[in-house]
Order: C-alpha cells, then structure tokens, then sequence
C-alpha cells in the first residue's frame, strides 16, 4: 500500500513539473517572438525576464599601455536583478533614465562608481546621486540639474576609466566625479583567486598581496598612476572638471567599530586601511579635488552604524544622506558647482531621443521580456546615433542574442571606426561568426589586444594542438574566474597531460 502511495505521489509531481515546464517553455518563447501580452501588477515581481543576469563582457577594454586588458562592464539593459532594489535602464545602469544627448536648460553631473555607490538591497530614491540631484535642484530653480550615476558592483579603477570613455563622455557631462575605495587599484580580483583555489589562509594571502599592491612597484599602482594621468588630460582636453570621492572601508561588525573609534588592528581591511592616506593623497597630487569621507564620517557620524547590514558591506540610507550633503558643499567650495554656472544649449537629437527614452522607461516591462522589442528600440536609436559605440554595443548584443550573427558581426566590426583603441570586439565577432578559421583568426587577435582574456583563450584551447592548448590551460589555472571554471581547465589540463607536455617542450 505504501508503495502505491509513493507511486501515486509521484505521478502527481511528475505531471505538475511537466506542466510547469511546458507553460514557461510557453511563455519564454513567446517573449522571445514579441507576442504582446497585458503585463499586470502579479507580474511585476514576475522573473520571466528575456535576458538571464548573467555577466558578460564587453567589447570595451582598458586601453593603455601599462597593461592590456578586457574588463568586465556588466551592463544589462532592461533587466532586474531579483531580490535587489535594481532595475536597469536602457543604457544598462541603474540611476533613472537619460539620454546620450545634453539635454537644454540642464546641469550633467556624472558619478562613476562601484558598489559603494549603487548599495545592494538599497532603493534607487535613498542613494547618494539621486539624492544630490534633489538637494542641487532645491539650490538652483534657474536650470535642471541632472545626476547619472554610472555605478556598477565590483567595478575597479580600470573598470571606471572604460566607462568614462566608452560611454561617459558621448554624453557630453558639465561635471564628472569618481568615486573610488583604496582596493580599487587591484588590477585583478585577487582574494577570488584564493578563494576558488581554495588556499589556507586565504585572508592572510591577500593581505601580504595587498601590501604588494600599494608598492610603487607594482603593476597595480602604475595602472592607477596612468589612469589618473589619462582622466587628467581628458579633463583638461575637454575643459571638464573631474572631482574625486574616496570612500574609507566600511566594517559592517556592531561591536564599536566605527569613525570614532576607528582602529585598523581590528578591520578586516587593515591593510588597506593602512595605505588609505597614500591612496589620497596620490590622487590629490594628479591634480584632483578630493573629497575624503574618512573625515566626513569621523566629523559627522560618530557612533552611528553605517553599513547596510552586517552581511552586506555597502552603505545605509543614513550615510547616503550624509555623503549627499558633504558633496553638494564640496563641489560649491571646489567652484565645481553654482547657481550662477553656464548651461550650455541642448542638444540637437535630444527632442527625437528623449521621446524614445520616456517609452523606455514608461514600457520597461515590455522590454524586459522581448529581445525582438529591444531590438526595434536600439535600431531607432542607432538611427540617431550611428557612430556612437555604446548604442553600437548594445544592438549587436540584442541581434546576437537573436541569433542574428551576421548583422551582428557586421555591427561589432564597424566599432573599431567608432572607437579605435577602446573597442575590441574580436571576441564578439569570433561568436558570431560559423567559420572556424575565421573564429580562431579573431580570438587570436583578441589575446594580441588583451592577453589575459578568458573566453577568448578557453576558445582557442578547443582549436589548437595539445602543446599550445596547455600553454593557455595553464595561464587559465591562474587567474581563475570561478570554481566551475576552474574546475573544468583542471580537469583538460589533467587529462591532456600538460605537465609532461610542457616539461617536454621546455
């Protein structure tokens, strides 16, 4: 009789999964053909999104000389990232909706940031840049002011400089302000690397590297010089004051470890904390105006707890208050900011734009479950806009997603005119393109510009011979992206024998 039960039991569970399994089947590939559908209030907290958030790269890198290499951007357009107060606009960042074009009558401030910026678990309306464009728009009723945060999770400083140049500056900002923490200058995530390599003492490994990395010596600090000298002449070239807020490390314990009592013996960042006052002051001495929070929060806060949570190591409504109003009083003191500042007239595409990005934000759902209406969306914008590399970006990643490859591969490739030096998309022309020759073609000129890209040596390693393989399977086993990852070139390492191979060829 139990048995029966148990098979009766499971009948029923198998026919409600398949069930379920045939009605999102349904529904996933009805967004994907653009079936309109009324999109009510159930469905808002819905996850039937068109685009999984997932992070990829893009075709944008940091294009210095100190080092060549692929960032991560991590924008994802009409996407929501659930469980998080983040929904992402058209351009891909979570601030409220703008257009590529100045608009008139209006002030552009840009923030470029990290995770310190756009807090986790935080609503958009109790950040620092929403918050400030309010406090300036009470200060100045004479124009606009607009505050577009360009701040994603994880970013470094090489991160914000690609920003800054592959899309920032296409906007035509009055006023740039980076905000940075002292670990931004890690060119790469190196407690990752211990983490997933599962060394002992991983937090003793990292702190020894840390101290490595505030060394003049060091890769990282003379990536974080050259970034500062090419903001520097940007600005300069482009009569743009760029300011910069420093974020001291926020520890999230409760037990009194706070800007009064703020002791580095007992921070899990001590390291960096101890490097903090190098850190700014290098800043400072490029030619910067500086705004330190360390002194903010040890004025102004006192005792009170300022992190989001004790899990999460982001900012609370209170800091975000706090910083909102030290930095309206700094970009004043700095002359970076007045009621009496020139606006200059708006932009010619900005009355055609602005309606396209209205209905962006008004039908955000709609776009959020169809890639076919995400593509009418970018080809109207790049109808406008046809040299400009982001909007370029954007709808070759809707036609390749699409499964569009050749008008993909057509728009990736005219990139390289758009933004010589900054837009490598051979990656992305090698995925979109069935030919092997050619896809081995690109990804090798994709490691000539960025010799540490990962998609593009996992790539080649499927193509080549069993020596060369082994080469790219062993940088693979150094920086690692993730366990699975890592677990994967480990075991094709393993199984081609690369250590006799290499040791032979040696």
């Amino acid at each position: 009789m139990t048995y029966k039960r148990f098979s009766l039991v499971a009948c029923v569970l198998f026919l409600v999964l398949s069930i379920t399994a045939a009605v999102l089947t349904f529904v996933r590939a009805s967004a994907q053909r653009g079936v309109q559908r009324k999109i009510g209030p159930v469905e808002k907290e819905s996850r039937r999104q068109a685009a999984s958030y997932t992070v990829y790269e893009t075709t944008f890198r940091f294009p210095y000389q100190a080092r060549a290499s692929l960032n991560m951007i991590m924008t994802f357009p009409f996407t929501r990232n659930f469980g998080f107060h983040d929904k992402q606009n058209s351009q891909g960042f979570w601030t409220p909706e703008y257009t590529t074009a100045h608009p008139p009558n209006t002030f552009r401030i840009l923030v470029i940031g990290n995770g310190m910026t756009c807090t986790v678990n935080l609503p958009l309306e109790e950040t620092y840049p929403y918050l400030l464009a309010g406090l300036l728009n009470r200060k100045c009723k004479n124009f606009k002011s607009e505050v577009i945060s360009l701040s994603i999770n994880g970013h470094k400083m090489t991160d914000e400089v690609v920003k800054l140049f592959a899309h920032g500056q296409y906007l035509n900002p009055d006023l740039v302000i980076f905000q940075v923490v002292p670990s931004d200058i890690e060119f790469y995530s190196y407690l990752r690397f211990f983490h997933v390599l599962q060394r002992e003492k991983e937090h003793e490994l990292y702190t020894a590297k840390q101290n490595e990395v505030f060394s003049d010596q060091s890769l990282d600090w003379k990536i974080f010089s050259e970034s500062l000298a090419v903001i520097k002449s940007w600005s300069d070239k482009n009569s743009v004051p760029v300011g910069f807020m420093v974020f001291p490390p926020i520890d999230t314990g409760k037990m009194g470890r706070n800007f009064n009592h703020y002791d580095s013996r007992t921070m899990s960042s001590g390291p960096v904390f101890q490097f903090y006052p190098k850190f700014v002051t290098h800043i400072q001495q490029n030619g910067f105006p500086t705004l330190d929070l360390l002194v903010t929060f040890r004025e102004k806060a006192g005792d009170r707890y300022l992190a989001s949570s004790q899990v999460f190591g982001g900012l609370n409504p209170y800091a975000h208050r706090l910083i909102a109003e030290t930095l309206m009083s700094f970009l004043s003191e700095q002359n970076m900011f007045g009621c009496d500042a020139k606006i200059r007239p708006g932009d010619g595409n900005w009355p055609k734009e602005s309606t396209l990005r209205d209905m962006a934000a008004n039908d955000w759902l709609k776009y959020n479950v169809s890639h076919v209406e995400q593509l009418k969306f970018y080809q109207e914008l790049h109808r406008i806009y046809p040299k400009n590399p982001w909007i370029t970006a954007q709808l070759a990643d809707v036609n390749f997603l699409l499964r569009k490859r050749e008008e993909a591969y057509n728009l990736y490739n005219s990139m390289n005119e758009m933004a010589p030096g900054i837009a490598v998309p051979w990656y992305q022309m090698a995925a979109s393109t069935r030919f092997p020759k050619r896809k081995v073609d690109l990804m090798q000129k994709m490691l000539q510009t960025a010799p540490d890209h990962v998609q593009s040596m996992q790539g080649l390693a499927s193509y080549y011979t069993v020596d060369k393989a082994c080469v790219l399977l062993t940088r693979l086993l150094e920086i690692p992206v993730s366990k699975e990852q890592h677990k994967t070139n480990k075991i094709l390492y393993e199984k081609n024998q690369c250590a006799q191979v290499l040791s032979s060829v040696k």
